[in-house]
């Protein structure tokens, strides 16, 4: 056979395997290369919805098209947010208005497949943007109901890097075929030779150009990603770390989340995730309270009783996603509060008895025995019946919010008229005022009613009118003002005394917490009033504080009681 001839069938034979495989393989990259493309741009779109998921749990109604603005600014990439029914809630492309006048979206494929509880996945033109999109949607859950969750992109990207492989395979197409024709003159296994090497070059080649996609949103989808891991891993290092037993649930109350502490106090652990509370902790008061509790509800905190004598303190946190529950044991702080109240409450009764005998006499050698003794034994005596009297008052007292602790001093809620209840007042009131030189002066609505219990509010009343007769200097005043407000009422005690400095305000009502150590030497008080006061006030569901007077320039006393109407 001919060179020419020779080289003729070997130029033939190389176009023919070139155009063979050129072609061969420029098909099968480019349908490889799309795929690819494809997946990665769906893999994308799946991590911008499932972001979108886990930001969806926080997130109230009136903020999800801004949420769907904000990730898909961020990702270059459409968001939107479907409810039940189909309308969209939420798109990063459109504003409030254009919202409200799409039509609904459950007809969509890639919709109509994640209503059904799987992913959609769909290629087609929008009918609102009027170009061809990637559309991917997943389903979750919202409010109780399966929303949708849907991210697209354009797919134009997609067919830019489709139309460069193309022109990279064209110009590898014709640099083999030029190879292919310098070699046709070569000799059969040189020809060979090079053409073999030519189209593994040519292969190489191909290979080597695809065009890379951009990386840009993909880093910071990734970056946000592994922000939101560190962050999860964070707050379950700081879910674990606590004493106190969690448990998070969702709008079903079904238990999203549980840490360790819950395991030893509630029996609940991990195997739990995913079973209703209900079942988990089979409690009446935590199926009332929880069942009657909504987002808008404030934090309640009770006490329950659980199975082998455990209490606890439930703090209950309505949240967007669901509900908090921190459970605190209380049993041990219970038992020794009891320990307490009960060692408080015998060794006052113990006391009792050698105060009043000591007391008695020494009231018997002022009166009798040592009337013409010397002035120095009367002062002596005289000290030892101020000291039995003051301890006879501080037993007295401890005795009373011992009583009141342990729920031992019932309290009976009556409709009250308080003009006769400061007319009770009045006579020792006058007498305490006249002592101390303090005038003493009261300002009440007539007919003004209030639901309290007759003895508590008289105890209440007498404690915070002598604290302010005692403490407010010769030539003062006290003034006590009732006034009605919405459905409580509210009694103030106004004094023209030093006042009560703001960082002693929060304390002030605790036992034996003194502002003035020596002014309280001074005026013979216990330190017990104003507890008692806190307590019997709580007792008759109303609250008491102090503040500064803008009336007579010192303290004010203040508690509110409901009204009758209330």
């Amino acid at each position: 056979m001919s060179r020419t001839h020779l080289a003729t069938r070997l130029f033939l034979l190389s176009l023919g395997l070139l155009l063979a495989l050129g072609l061969g393989w420029g098909i099968a990259l480019d349908r490889s290369l799309k795929a690819r493309l494809l997946k990665a741009e769906d893999t994308r779109l799946q991590e911008q919805a499932q972001l979108v998921q886990l930001l969806l749990v926080d997130t109230p109604d009136a903020g999800l098209d801004a949420l769907a603005d904000l990730v898909g600014a961020a990702s270059d990439t459409r968001l939107s947010i479907i409810d039940q029914d189909g309308w969209v809630r939420g798109d990063s492309e459109l504003d409030a208005p254009a919202l409200q006048q799409l039509d609904r979206h459950d007809t969509r494929p890639e919709v109509a497949q994640a209503l059904a509880g799987e992913r959609g996945l769909s290629s087609r033109t929008s009918d609102t943007l009027n170009q061809d999109m990637r559309y991917l949607a997943l389903p979750t859950e919202h409010s109780g109901q399966r929303w949708v969750v849907r991210s697209a992109a354009p797919l134009d990207a997609i067919d830019s890097a489709l139309s460069a492989q193309r022109r990279t395979l064209a110009f590898s197409g014709l640099s083999a075929l030029a190879v292919a024709l310098f070699m046709s003159g070569l000799a059969s296994w040189q020809a060979s030779l090079l053409l073999e090497q030519a189209l593994v070059r040519t292969h190489e080649r191909s290979l080597d150009t695809r065009p890379q996609p951009d990386e840009d949103a993909a880093e910071a989808l990734e970056t946000a990603i592994t922000a939101l891991s560190a962050e999860r891993d964070r707050f379950r290092a700081v879910l674990e770390g606590l004493d106190v037993a969690v448990i998070a649930l969702d709008h079903g109350h079904i238990i999203r989340v549980v840490n360790s502490a819950a395991g030893p106090l509630l029996r609940v652990d991990q195997s739990k995730l995913g079973q209703s509370i209900f079942e988990a902790i089979p409690l009446p008061q935590l199926r009332e309270l929880l069942e009657d509790t909504d987002e808008d509800d404030e934090v309640e905190v009770i006490e329950i009783a659980l199975p082998g004598a455990t209490t606890v303190q439930l703090r209950m946190t309505p949240a967007p996603g669901g509900t908090v529950l921190l459970f605190q044991d209380l049993t041990r702080l219970r038992r020794l509060e009891n320990l307490r109240r009960d060692f408080v409450s015998n060794v006052s009764h113990e006391l009792r008895t050698p105060i009043a005998i000591i007391r008695a006499n020494a009231e018997t050698l002022l009166d009798e025995a040592i009337d013409d003794g010397p002035e120095p034994t009367r002062m002596l005596v005289g000290a030892v019946l101020r000291s039995s009297e003051r301890l006879s008052a501080l037993i007295s007292d401890l005795l009373e919010i011992s009583r009141i602790e342990a729920g031992k001093m019932p309290v009976r809620l009556e409709v009250l008229d308080l003009t006769q209840i400061l007319h009770r007042l009045e006579e020792p009131m006058e007498e305490l005022a006249q002592k101390e030189q303090v005038g003493l002066s009261c300002r009440v609505p007539p007919d003004l009613q209030v639901l309290a219990d007759p003895k508590a509010l008289q105890t209440v009343l007498s404690n915070l009118v002598t604290n302010g007769l005692k403490y407010t200097p010769s030539g003062g005043a006290v003034q006590i003002i009732a006034t009605l407000q919405d459905d409580m009422v509210r009694l103030e005690v106004h004094d023209s005394g030093p006042g009560v400095a703001i960082e002693h305000r929060e304390r002030i009502f605790e036992r034996f917490y003194r502002v003035d150590k020596g002014r309280s030497r001074e005026v013979g008080g216990t330190g017990l009033g104003l507890a008692i006061v806190k307590h019997m006030v709580r007792a008759m569901n109303g609250q008491v504080g102090v503040g500064e007077s803008t009336v007579l320039g010192g303290a004010v006393f203040w508690l509110e009681l409901p009204s009758v109407s209330s």
